[in-house]
């Protein structure tokens, strides 16, 4: 997929947010030797929270929050090099992930805070695809190019174009021509008056 993309145009790339796939690093750092290679937080914090208990979720996710939001990498460090301390003892495979990951990690740390929001996540392009398959689940897949009509002509001018297709009645009048001459009436279906069914009403009654 990364060499297609680089196949269609994409030359390079200054920064690449990945959500933790195993390879996907080696691979973008192979299709793009000089771009930058960002781990998703979110997907992250989601993860270390597998390794822990949910009674611990509070205290773990502030603190993660404090080492993510940290000004600076050695901010960052030093917050960690705490957050490790309180539950390496408990959970060392979370402590693992993290210590495996944060070169991968840090770098929008280097950002302002206006462009960590855009970088540190892929939330923007999960939201993204999401919107594509809404659409194409309700729309349906989109057509190939050489089953595509290539009217240039909108959906309204085609319509008034088309040509006149002969009322159903005169089709039954093509093959019988001995019924053209008389005239089509309708048969009437127009109920008795009032005063007739009232009088046969009366009438009735009256009978002995």
């Amino acid at each position: 997929m990364l060499g297609e993309l680089r196949n269609r145009g994409l030359a390079d790339a200054l920064i690449v947010c990945c959500d933790g796939l195993r390879g996907l690093p080696d691979s973008i750092r192979a299709t793009w030797p000089d771009a930058v290679v960002q781990t998703c937080v979110v997907h992250m914090v989601r993860n270390s929270l597998r390794y822990a208990s949910k009674t611990h979720w509070g205290p773990i996710t502030k603190s993660m929050r404090a080492i993510y939001t940290a000004p600076t990498v050695g901010a960052a460090e030093a917050l960690f090099e705490a957050f490790a301390q309180d539950w390496e003892g408990t959970y060392p495979a979370m402590i693992r992930s993290w210590r495996h990951s944060w070169d991968e990690f840090t770098p929008f740390l280097e950002f302002p805070a206006e462009l960590r929001r855009v970088v540190y996540t892929t939330n923007a392009a999960d939201s993204l695809n999401a919107r594509f398959r809404r659409a194409v689940r309700h729309r349906g897949h989109s057509p190939q190019r050489a089953g595509r009509h290539e009217d240039p002509l909108p959906c309204r001018h085609r319509q008034a174009q088309r040509p006149q297709q002969p009322h159903r009645q005169d089709q039954r009048l093509e093959g019988h021509t001995e019924h053209t001459d008389r005239p089509l009436r309708r048969q009437d279906r127009r109920p008795h008056s009032m005063k007739t069914i009232t009088a046969g009403y009366t009438k009735k009654l009256t009978d002995p």
